[in-house]
């Protein structure tokens, strides 16, 4: 009988493309990033004037850019109700999940990691991106 690995001892590398900020594709499986919560592509944020911007694509671009020619790696931790593999992934040894809370392009997902908490309040104080 073949022995089947838990998802913590996976690591997951390819070639990656952006699904939306907090979701990618590496090869044919779907990576939800641990620990955040970002806005969908479509999604419009509002801002301090009265006006909205494309707070979902610019997140969507700005994690392409991030990944953009980097190695990703993606410790596999979990798997969600949509069978999607729940991984902290990194480019080029970043946090990609870190880097976009920080910036106030993601969420601290609370709910399921208080990992990111301090950076989202940082981003917060700063008012910076849905912030």
């Amino acid at each position: 009988m073949p022995a089947f690995a838990d998802a913590q001892s996976i690591t997951i590398r390819g070639d990656t493309r952006v699904f939306d900020a907090d979701t990618l594709e590496i090869g044919p499986i779907l990576i939800r990033l641990h620990g955040v919560d970002a806005p969908e592509t479509g999604q419009k944020c509002a801002t301090r004037a009265g006006g909205e911007w494309s707070c979902g694509a610019t997140a969507a671009n700005r994690l392409a850019d991030i990944i953009k020619g980097q190695e990703i790696s993606c410790e596999a931790l979990d798997r969600d109700p949509y069978g999607r593999i729940i991984a902290k992934c990194a480019a080029g040894g970043l946090d990609i999940g870190a880097a976009l809370v920080e910036e106030g392009l993601a969420w601290a997902f609370i709910e399921f990691s208080e990992e990111y908490v301090e950076l989202e309040n940082k981003a917060r104080a700063k008012e910076v991106g849905v912030w």
